[in-house]
């Protein structure tokens, strides 16, 4: 499948350039989506983290624990872009069905 990206043209010239779908990225086991309001992170082998970007920056207070819809909802679109682009957890499909055991054990 074709990458799908996003020029970073627009921020190097200093523009604010909106988030109108959320950034989900995966780079040597290291997940993530972002939205201008949320981030959630994961190195594969812990629980997802939630952040609220707006009240913390610094990602210093994961709230996930306040947060288990908003979560789970933003691990499901981690994962269905892992599926659109073949992505994988790590690199490897083992790695790939942890994160899926992950996101499968969420409660509602």
């Amino acid at each position: 499948p074709a990458p799908e990206v996003r020029s970073l043209l627009p921020v190097l010239k200093g523009e604010r350039v909106p988030m109108t779908k959320p950034l989900c990225a995966e780079h040597r086991g290291n997940l993530a989506v972002i939205t201008e309001e949320w981030k959630i992170v994961s190195d594969n082998r812990e629980a997802w983290r939630l952040y609220d970007m707006r009240t913390d920056p610094l990602e210093r207070r994961d709230v996930a624990a306040e947060n288990p819809d908003l979560l789970k909802k933003m691990a499901r679109q981690w994962q269905d872009w892992a599926d659109r682009v073949d992505a994988r957890a790590n690199g490897n499909s083992a790695d790939d069905n942890q994160a899926r055991i992950r996101l499968d054990s969420m409660t509602p």
